[in-house]
């Protein structure tokens, strides 16, 4: 069976999601979307979008 366990962590959100996704071999990224990464300038801000290049395994981006 699963467990769950909650981490407090600093740091920029794409990359610290990337790090304990690493530490903890982590198979699939779920997370959400609030919609705002359709236009050029909200895909430079979109933590979904940098995660997308980032992350050590397959992300997936929930609307």
């Amino acid at each position: 069976m699963n467990s769950v366990k909650s981490e407090y962590r600093e740091g920029k959100v794409p990359f610290v999601i990337c790090d304990v996704a690493d530490e903890l071999e982590i198979s699939l990224i779920v997370m959400g979307s609030r919609s705002l990464s359709l236009s050029a300038e909200g895909q430079n801000n979109s933590v979904s979008h940098r995660l997308i290049d980032l992350a050590p395994c397959p992300v997936l981006v929930v609307p």
